[in-house]
């Protein structure tokens, strides 16, 4: 990240719900980010960022509403899409689920940002209340 110029930041958002016509939960939220992210696009004081947000392969084909803001909007069919697309950005923005499904975002040498909005490790909590404490922790640190 601190090798490209101030103008020309790369956002990406990995969401791992819906995108488009038929959003919740984090669709909306992150199409919202992209979309907040998206008005510094273009030349100005405090603007150069270049935000995209990914379809990833397991998300079915969106129904995007319309929009006037800069933000692009790219699906990728496989890993191998997610890999390329992460290893050009300056910083990848997504839920800490994610590396399950993609480890390799863990190596690629770019910052990532958790959005922990939605803690699932922490709502999960109280269910496993009753199991001994040992099984407890270790279901926590395997998520």
């Amino acid at each position: 990240m601190s090798g490209a110029p101030l103008s020309s930041r790369r956002v990406l958002f990995l969401c791992n719900d819906v995108i488009g016509q038929n959003m919740a939960g984090s669709g909306i939220r992150y199409w919202e980010l992209a979309h907040a992210l998206g008005r510094y696009a273009g030349p100005g004081p405090v603007t150069g960022l270049d935000v995209t947000l990914a379809i990833l392969p397991f998300i079915p084909d969106p129904v995007l509403p319309e929009t006037t803001l800069q933000v692009r909007v790219q699906r990728c069919r496989t890993p191998a899409d997610v890999r390329a697309m992460a290893a050009e950005s300056d910083v990848i923005v997504t839920q800490g689920i994610l590396l399950a499904t993609y480890p390799f975002l863990a190596d690629l040498g770019v910052p990532l940002a958790f959005d922990f909005y939605i803690p699932f490790l922490l709502e999960r909590l109280h269910v496993d209340t009753d199991t001994a404490a040992a099984q407890h922790l270790f279901t926590h640190e395997s998520y």
